[in-house]
C-alpha cells in the first residue's frame, strides 16, 4: 500500500471544516467551508497536521467565512514568526478570536493593489496587519 499522506478532506472534517471543489466556489463564501484545498494539502506535507490544524482553528475562531488562500499563508507566516511568543496554542486562538481576520483581509486587499494584486503581496500584507493589531494589543 502506497502512502500518500494525510487525507486532507478527513483532516479538515475533525476540525469542523468542509472541503469543496473550486468550481462550487461563490460568492459570499458560507462559515467552515474551504473550496480547493490545495494550499492546506501543502501546508500538511511541509509544515505538519498540527501547524495546519493550528492555523485552521485561529481562521475559524476568528471569521469561519474567511478561508480564502491568502488569508491562510498569512495566518501561517505570523503562527511561524510569532507563535512561540504569545504562549501555548489556546492564547494563540484566543488572540484570533478577538480578531476581525475579514475586515484586515479586505483592507491587505486595498493595500496590495497597485499594478497587480498578486496572493503573496496581499498574504505578506495581511500577516504584518495581524502582526499588528494581535502584538499592538498585547504592548498596550
Amino acid at each position: 500500500m502506497i502512502n500518500r499522506g494525510i487525507n486532507t478532506h478527513r483532516f479538515c472534517e475533525g476540525i469542523g471544516i468542509r472541503v469543496m471543489r473550486t468550481r462550487h466556489a461563490r460568492e459570499p463564501r458560507p462559515p467552515n467551508v474551504i473550496y480547493g484545498g490545495r494550499i492546506i494539502a501543502r501546508m500538511l506535507r511541509r509544515a505538519g497536521p498540527d501547524h495546519t490544524g493550528l492555523v485552521l482553528m485561529c481562521i475559524k475562531a476568528s471569521d469561519p467565512a474567511c478561508f480564502y488562500g491568502d488569508a491562510i499563508i498569512a495566518v501561517s507566516q505570523f503562527i511561524k514568526v510569532h507563535g512561540t511568543a504569545l504562549g501555548g496554542r489556546q492564547v494563540v486562538v484566543q488572540a484570533f478570536a478577538r480578531l476581525d481576520l475579514g475586515q484586515l483581509r479586505n483592507r491587505a486587499q486595498r493595500l496590495a493593489r497597485a499594478d497587480s494584486a498578486a496572493m503573496t503581496k496581499t498574504s505578506a500584507a495581511l500577516a504584518v496587519m495581524i502582526a499588528h493589531t494581535i502584538l499592538g494589543e498585547e504592548a498596550a
